[in-house]
């Protein structure tokens, strides 16, 4: 567990923090008090551990956030182990074995030279401390050999339970995987009782069948993730090297359903499951659906298909998943490789070519700029490729001065914080929120010098007035003011300041404002602005 979360850079870190050199194992020990300085007076491990024969062995992790970091790796024990690379994995059945504790060494001695028998070896973490280590042989479930050693090592550990009076479940319970040794660790009359009772209260075996009671074998191939005849083989031209991970289809397998890509507080991993709610939109709907296809469950051709390339479409290719995940499942890499696999089937499409191609003809649209720019400049042209209404403010309001050039033929509508407000008859600041839609004025009404939509509770600076603030028009009136030449009403209506911010996108609390009314003021100074129509 120490060597594979060292690998996760999840967890690189706080192994790195909590470790001392490469140990062969750690053991965590949390101790509770009410003062943390006479704790450490008391306990003294580093000496205690120095008089067992093993000097600077201790680490110490007092802080909360470091010690939310270390029992976050704990907690992620069985991720961390299944994220071993290769056909070989931990094989959980007899995990959950517990035997007392003054048994516990002896127990672990024995287990070890059964997996050296088998020409394997273990996995072991958790409940040292009541004698419940869940252990996991390595073994290759693809294979029959594997499924020949599952057997001879569950039925020598459960010999060794009852040799150590312990349990063969000890904190999980049964399941298909353990319901075969009911009957040895119980016996003949108890396992008929517990058949009896079933039948009383399930006469129809609806309620869970074939757990506990009258459970099939647990090394049924048949009932396995990899059933006889399962194959991945690997695509015919990959475009990137999997030899790291043991092939494409070892990649894929690296998901093993812990679901920890379904959070929604917290990382990266899953941005669009977060939107849709949809397994097929999440990593592991993405590499079961991808596990499938490639081993032939879906059909033909179906790790080409369309639909396959429907359930990749929405992974952004965050990499959010190589982090986050426990296992280290790599979706973005995943997904070049289908695609790249799709592609050579099926071409590329029109937009794919245009984004390839485009430092070759570059230079060439540069010449038709012109052409390009009528998107701006047709009446109507804009408005077919805006998403939506809401969008065409922020693209007039622009800083540095937006280059668009169409009339606005609907009323503007701005949502700023201003510091002032006045009407055409008061000049008085007001702290009301107000909504102001701005068009188009009427012939005979002086053009606006500031326009807002909104008035807060803030105040201007001491002695900087409206009339100081820089100026905000609208598309139209810059079109105006440029075809009236360098003396246009713009330069004349407004203040040198003023004038010095034209094109700039001013803060929102530096804007003046005005009344919802279609009049609008001429500042003629900065001490007395004179409401005009």
């Amino acid at each position: 567990m120490l060597v594979l979360g060292a690998d996760i850079p999840l967890f690189k870190r706080t192994l790195g923090d909590i470790t001392k050199g490469k140990p062969n194992c750690l053991l965590l020990v949390e101790f509770a008090g009410d003062d943390l300085n006479l704790l450490r007076l008391d306990l003294k491990l580093t000496q205690c551990m120095a008089d067992h024969g093993f000097p600077d062995a201790v680490v110490e992790v007092l802080e909360p956030a470091r010690q939310a970091n270390v029992w976050g790796v704990r907690e992620a024990c069985l991720n961390i182990m299944m994220s071993m690379k290769g056909d070989g994995k931990p094989i959980s059945f007899i995990e959950d074995c517990a035997v007392p504790l003054e048994h516990l060494a002896d127990y672990t001695d024995a287990v070890t030279a059964v997996f050296e028998k088998h020409g394997t070896r273990g996995t072991w973490y958790a409940h040292a401390s009541v004698g419940c280590l869940h252990v996991r042989p390595i073994l290759n479930m693809k294979t029959e050999d594997g499924a020949r050693k599952m057997r001879a090592i569950g039925e020598e550990a459960c010999e060794l339970v009852r040799k150590y009076k312990g349990s063969f479940s000890g904190e999980h319970g049964d399941g298909i995987s353990r319901s075969e040794f009911v009957e040895p660790m119980f016996g003949s009359k108890l396992t008929r009782a517990f058949e009896q009772v079933k039948d009383g209260f399930d006469p129809k075996n609806h309620l869970n069948p074939n757990k506990i009671v009258r459970g099939p074998k647990f090394d049924d191939r048949e009932l396995m993730r990899f059933a006889p005849g399962y194959e991945t083989p690997a695509p015919a031209t990959p475009a990137l090297d999997w030899s790291e991970q043991g092939g494409f289809g070892q990649a894929v397998e690296m998901c093993n359903n812990n679901g920890t890509c379904r959070k929604m507080t917290g990382g990266t991993m899953c941005p669009s499951y977060r939107v849709t709610k949809d397994e097929q939109h999440l990593t592991r709907g993405r590499a079961n659906t991808l596990r499938l296809a490639i081993s032939g469950q879906l059909g033909e051709d179906a790790f080409t298909s369309d639909e396959m390339k429907e359930t990749l479409d929405l992974c952004v290719s965050c990499k959010g998943c190589r982090r986050d995940c426990p296992t280290g499942v790599d979706m973005a890499r995943m997904k070049i490789e289908f695609l790249s696999a799709y592609h050579a089937k099926n071409g590329l499409p029109l937009k794919e070519k245009l984004i390839a191609h485009l430092p070759a003809y570059a230079p060439w649209a540069a010449k038709l700029s012109w052409l390009m720019n009528l998107r701006d400049r047709l009446p109507g042209a804009a408005k077919l490729t805006e998403s939506s209404s809401a969008s065409r403010p922020a693209a007039r309001c622009r800083s540095g001065g937006a280059p668009g050039r169409r009339r606005a033929r609907r009323p503007i509508r701005l949502a700023s914080r201003a510091t002032a407000a006045t009407s055409c008859s008061s000049a008085t600041p007001s702290t009301a929120t107000t909504s102001a839609r701005i068009s188009r004025p009427p012939s005979g009404c002086w053009r606006p010098a500031a326009i807002a939509s909104t008035a807060s509770n803030r105040r201007t600076e001491a002695g900087r007035s409206a009339a100081d603030a820089p100026i905000f028009r609208p598309a139209w009136w810059r079109r105006r003011g440029r075809k009236r030449g360098a003396r246009s009403t713009r330069s004349r209506h407004t203040s040198p300041r003023a004038r010095a911010s034209w094109g700039s996108n001013p803060p929102a609390s530096s804007r003046s404002a005005t009344s919802s009314s279609r009049c609008f003021r001429r500042p003629t100074s900065s001490r007395s602005p004179t409401p005009r129509c």
